[in-house]
């Protein structure tokens, strides 16, 4: 047989046996694969298998993947808003393969603003300022009542409404350095020299934090008669009565939700507990969310922002950055 003859008969084989693969795999013996988006409409889907080939379809509630080799494919599924998700799959050879798919929709942040009657309030006190000369730091406005603190020459903390002024704190012969206003729990957080102070608006309680650190917030506990004191990198909780706290330095601040889960923050600048938590670190602000239980950890929500610290008020799970806007997060599921 002359080498001719033989690169005739190679070449008819490697033909006969692509022939063969391409019949086998894409004639002979394709299946099919049925996705359910349920009442969704306009989703992207996109097939890859392994050979490196690609299906796309746009789902409205359901569809299909017809005459498909049963191999092994990557499904990824994309809706604007909601949650890209990617999944493994495998074509059963002789069956129809089904896949139930639930999308989840992403968490965003939407800001909080003042309502009208509050701005109204504001102006009205920001024109009485300016006339009287007054050197007076508004802490917030709420229901038409303006609160406010100026030094005369000691630390004075008033209401204001319809110009009527009420002194509702006086601190004698105290350096004041910074003064925070919790809108919420109505709790003014003071730091003096040395010394911090916590004075409760609604019992007219003024409490001595024993506690030597720089701190940024003050927020109510789930349990009574204890604080959340926020610094920086960590939150303490101060137990009124003892004087006694715990300080937790795993996490920035934290809430606690439903169903044994607590929602950690973690700042992009704290890299020491993204590296002890295992998390990668983007220089993002992260939401984590930890369960007492089953101990599950991950990741729920990221942004750009510097985050100053987290409130849950009347089930809203709000963030405060570091300029003092406040955002509420949306469509957070747990």
């Amino acid at each position: 047989m002359t080498n001719r003859v033989l690169a005739i008969f190679i070449i008819i084989a490697i033909f006969s046996w692509l022939f063969w693969a391409y019949y086998y795999f894409f004639v002979a013996n394709v299946w099919s694969l049925e996705l359910n988006v349920w009442s969704f409409s306009w989703v992207s889907v996109e097939l890859n298998w392994e050979f490196k080939n690609q299906y796309r379809l746009t789902c409205n509630k359901v569809c299909d993947f017809n005459k498909i080799p049963p191999i092994n494919y990557t499904l990824n599924i994309s809706k604007t808003w909601y949650k890209p998700q990617s999944k493994s799959i495998k074509i059963i050879r002789w069956e129809k393969s089904v896949l139930n798919i639930n999308l989840q929709k992403l968490v965003f942040l939407k800001e909080n603003n003042m309502n009208n009657t509050d701005k109204i309030s504001l102006l009205r006190f920001n024109k009485s300022a300016a006339e009287s000369n007054d050197k007076q730091v508004v802490i917030w406005v709420k229901d038409w009542i303006v609160y406010y603190y100026k030094f005369n020459p000691w630390f004075w903390i008033y209401s204001s409404v319809s110009w009527e002024e009420k002194n509702i704190l006086l601190l004698w012969e105290k350096v004041i350095s910074k003064v925070f206003f919790n809108k919420n729990d109505w709790l003014i957080l003071i730091n003096a020299e040395g010394e911090s102070f916590v004075f409760d608006i609604s019992s007219k309680i003024n409490y001595s934090i024993s506690i030597k650190d720089d701190f940024i917030y003050v927020k109510s506990s789930i349990e009574d008669n204890k604080l959340l004191l926020k610094t920086k990198d960590s939150t303490y909780i101060y137990d009124l009565k003892t004087n006694t706290w715990i300080k937790n330095t795993v996490f920035n601040d934290y809430i606690i939700l439903w169903n044994d889960n607590v929602l950690w923050l973690i700042s992009k600048k704290d890299r020491s507990k993204l590296s002890i938590l295992n998390f990668n670190d983007n220089w993002k602000d992260k939401l984590i969310l930890n369960n007492i239980s089953t101990r599950d950890r991950k990741i729920v929500f990221e942004t750009e922002f510097d985050v100053k610290y987290m409130e849950l008020i009347d089930g809203k799970i709000l963030l405060t950055l570091t300029d003092w806007k406040q955002f509420e997060v949306k469509e957070l599921n747990y």
